[in-house]
């Protein structure tokens, strides 16, 4: 049987339990209430997906996954957070955390990134080496791309039988290829 558990690790019960009510009902929710915890249980119980707060006691969201990292454990990790914006933004791009959804959360939201997050095995070193290559080819320009446009070029991956992942890598070599 496949493992289709995930972890979700927040410090209040009422999120944690919103988070599990959202998921789709054939994933195994596993809970911490704080990354040290949550450390533990990635461990022992090697979920698919980490769905994590950013602020917690003991150890935040981030030193989380530089734990994970530091590690070399490959889980692909969402944080939700109370917080949004672009200081945000630039912790998940520095992370190579692959998204993060803000609180109060949409359950459609949650579940999109889930399935994207497991789907294209986006793990975080994948995600680390994904901003490597996107940061030497875009150095010269700003571009953020917003969820909505992923989704429109999953749909476009999907009906090419293809994964999101391998288009934009393929669009990636393609522009480092132009510009040398």
């Amino acid at each position: 049987m496949k493992n289709r558990k995930i972890l979700i690790v927040d410090d209040e019960d009422l999120v944690r339990e919103s988070i599990i009510d959202s998921l789709p009902r054939d994933y195994i929710p596993l809970e911490a209430c704080d990354g040290i915890e949550a450390l533990s249980k990635v461990i022992d119980e090697n979920p698919v997906l980490v769905i994590s707060d950013f602020n917690m006691p003991r150890m935040n969201g981030r030193e989380f996954v530089k734990t994970l990292k530091e590690r070399q454990i490959q889980v692909p990790v969402i944080w939700i957070t109370g917080r949004g914006g672009s200081d945000m933004q630039r912790d998940v791009w520095l992370t190579g955390v692959y998204e993060y959804i803000e609180k109060p959360f949409d359950p459609d939201s949650l579940a999109s990134a889930i399935n994207f997050a497991i789907g294209e095995g986006c793990t975080l070193q994948k995600e680390d080496e994904y901003r490597k290559l996107s940061k030497s080819v875009f150095q010269d320009i700003s571009v953020r791309v917003d969820r909505r446009v992923l989704d429109a070029v999953q749909e476009i991956a999907l009906s090419q039988g293809s994964s999101l992942t391998s288009l934009i890598e393929q669009f990636l070599n393609d522009l480092a290829t132009k510009k040398k």
